[in-house]
């Protein structure tokens, strides 16, 4: 998910970014995934709560970036095509 959001960035893609929002509940799964995982892990072996807290952090960190893309290029879409374009039909409604 994070290469499609920054390929979407990079090719000004918008209908790429809106498609990204889509599968939003997809990548918060696949976190609450890892977490879990990890949790357990350090659970299980305490010497490597430090280490499986990093990943937790970088998880969390490259879900971020992902939403940040497709955020920025929203605005960048709404400030050429006006907001109720960028967002559909039903804005204003």
């Amino acid at each position: 998910m994070l290469n499609d959001a920054l390929d979407a960035f990079v090719h000004r893609d918008p209908a790429a970014a809106r498609a990204l929002i889509r599968r939003d509940p997809e990548a918060a799964a696949c976190i609450r995934q890892i977490q879990n995982l990890l949790m357990q892990y350090m659970t299980e072996n305490p010497a490597t709560i430090t280490r499986c807290l990093h990943w937790m952090v970088a998880a969390k960190s490259l879900e971020r970036i992902a939403e940040e893309v497709v955020y920025l290029y929203e605005a960048q879409d709404i400030r050429h095509t006006g907001f109720k374009q960028a967002i559909g039909p039903a804005a204003g409604a």
